[in-house]
């Protein structure tokens, strides 16, 4: 019953601009099992998406993706707000992989601008 909006970025060098709305959060693993309670406990209570280092580590959290105009024009709405704003930041960033998780349905896996993979709603 949470949905969430996860980027997860391979490389080191920063990404496409996105409004940071929240300070940095604590350095949570999602490979490290003691982490992942306080992970979606952080994920349920804030709205944006949550970013990820090359290691797992989250390093934003609460974050809004700001498409570029050409995203905005070149990519197709998919499913609700946050497939859309998913899709079109993948677009923005195509090394990222962006995986969104509908609070009540499907789960997409977003990469360059396409969907890679959706569950059944």
């Amino acid at each position: 019953g949470v949905g969430s909006l996860l980027i997860y970025r391979a490389g080191p060098e920063p990404g496409p601009p996105v409004e940071e709305r929240l300070p940095t959060p604590p350095p949570l693993r999602i490979r490290t099992p003691s982490h992942l309670a306080p992970l979606r406990h952080a994920l349920a209570q804030v709205d944006g998406a949550a970013v990820f280092d090359a290691d797992g580590v989250l390093r934003q959290l609460g974050v809004r993706l700001v498409p570029s105009p050409t995203a905005e024009d070149s990519v197709e709405a998919f499913g609700g707000t946050r497939h859309t704003s998913g899709r079109r930041y993948s677009f923005d960033d195509p090394t990222a992989t962006v995986v969104a998780v509908s609070a009540d349905g499907p789960v997409s896996v977003l990469r360059n601008g396409a969907v890679l993979g959706r569950s059944p709603d």
